[in-house]
């Protein structure tokens, strides 16, 4: 049972951002949807913070589901995968990051992994890449973010991942 636990963490974990139009049509729904930031927040662990240094990258966004943090989120949430050099084995699952982009500011969780992405990349849920970035069919676009020095208190980084296993 392990083994089908993390072959499909895995797999999920490998796969491509969407960049395209195409995931316009599968998120149209989700963007009429206000989203909401999980109110329980409590102090980041060290592991989980960059001094709060703005970091560069480039924005994208994808069809949300099972995250490699272990979470089931939609499209409608302020989540992000961080890339890949920043993954930290999963040290930064459920840290808030504020994000600055052409179209404004929001403050999202760290849910998943992008493997595709660069250091300093996030990839988003698409209704964040809206309220950052602006129009979806740029797919790609430039951004600032920086951790806010606060995680969500329930997902202790990858315990929630580890659920079970011990």
């Amino acid at each position: 049972m392990f083994a089908i636990i993390f072959a499909t963490l895995a797999a999920v974990a490998t796969a491509a951002p969407v960049c395209s139009p195409a995931a316009q049509a599968s998120s149209a729904a989700a963007q009429a949807s206000p989203s909401a930031i999980a109110p329980v927040l409590a102090a980041a662990p060290a592991a989980a913070s960059v001094d709060g240094a703005t970091i560069n990258g480039d924005a994208t966004f994808y069809a949300t589901g099972l995250g490699a943090c272990g979470w089931t989120n939609s499209d409608s949430e302020d989540v992000v995968a961080i890339n890949a050099p920043m993954w930290d084995a999963g040290k930064h699952c459920g840290a808030y990051v504020t994000i600055t982009g052409p179209a404004g500011t929001a403050q999202a969780k760290v849910v998943d992994l992008c493997p595709g992405c660069a250091s300093g990349d996030l990839d988003m849920s698409p209704t964040l890449f809206t309220q950052v970035i602006g129009d979806q069919g740029i797919g790609r676009a430039k951004m600032d973010w920086s951790f806010t020095g606060a995680v969500d208190a329930a997902a202790a980084p990858n315990a929630h991942a580890l659920a079970g296993l011990q």
